[in-house]
């Protein structure tokens, strides 16, 4: 995931010294843009999304590594070895796992990252992790946020092999905000009724008769990070503004 906040960001300060008129930066920038964009088609792309990449040997940090496993116990050894550092994903279909991506389209950048494979990474997410109900789904971490047979988006899920045994924390639990910025994504990639269907599943949880409709919990009562809805207004209007040109873009749904 952080290579492509990478990307995304590499975009924008090729953008910004264009503007101020480094040149010299410009290049070096859309050089580095450019090979993390290959990267992620050529090591990281699954066939259906952008999955992590773990590795253990040939790093140049290898003896911090050694250290810090120093105190394992056989078994956390074992699965060290063979999965490599514990709290990873892995292959797995993470629902931030294009964000950088999204943030690069909503500021009208180049393409951070392949568009195609990009909205089919989208889709996968909308397949794999949202849930119409949760009867069934085992959360060992915060189960509160959504359970029993309300529905939510999972932030991932595993369709394919690659599971570590010790997952990421937070990996199975729903939170409305990541729901919110995968809502915003599918709209901008014209998955217009992939993201309100998931508009839907989160106001479902929220009925008078559940919880508070102007409450979405998470880690809190009225916890900011629901406020991302706010960008459900920026992607059904498709608006954008780029400062330097003075332009202001309009494109509802």
């Amino acid at each position: 995931m952080c290579i492509r906040f990478l990307l995304g960001a590499l975009q924008a300060m090729a953008e910004t010294a264009e503007h101020l008129g480094h040149t010299g930066d410009v290049e070096r920038y859309r050089i580095f843009a450019d090979k993390g964009k290959a990267y992620c088609d050529k090591q990281l792309w699954n066939s259906e999304v952008y999955v992590q990449k773990v590795q253990v040997e040939g790093l140049k940090v290898a003896a911090e590594l050694d250290k810090w496993i120093g105190g394992y116990s056989e078994e956390a050894n074992a699965v060290f070895k063979s999965e490599g550092p514990k709290y990873q994903y892995n292959a797995g279909s993470l629902s931030d796992g294009v964000i950088g991506k999204w943030y690069a389209a909503m500021l009208g950048l180049p393409e951070a990252l392949n568009c195609r494979r990009t909205h089919k990474h989208l889709a996968s997410i909308f397949k794999h992790n949202l849930r119409n109900s949760l009867r069934g789904h085992t959360n060992p971490q915060r189960p509160g946020y959504a359970l029993n047979d309300e529905p939510g988006l999972l932030l991932c899920a595993w369709p394919k092999e690659g599971k570590p045994s010790l997952l990421f924390v937070y990996s199975d639990e729903v939170w409305s905000d990541i729901q919110y910025q995968v809502v915003r994504y599918l709209i901008w990639a014209d998955l217009v009724a992939e993201g309100l269907s998931v508009v839907h599943v989160v106001r479902q949880r929220y009925e008078d008769l559940v919880g508070h409709p102007r409450n979405e919990y998470e880690c809190g009562s009225y916890y900011a990070w629901a406020r991302s809805s706010y960008a459900l207004l920026l992607a059904l209007s498709g608006f954008r503004y780029r400062a330097p040109e003075r332009r202001l873009e309009l494109a509802p749904c």
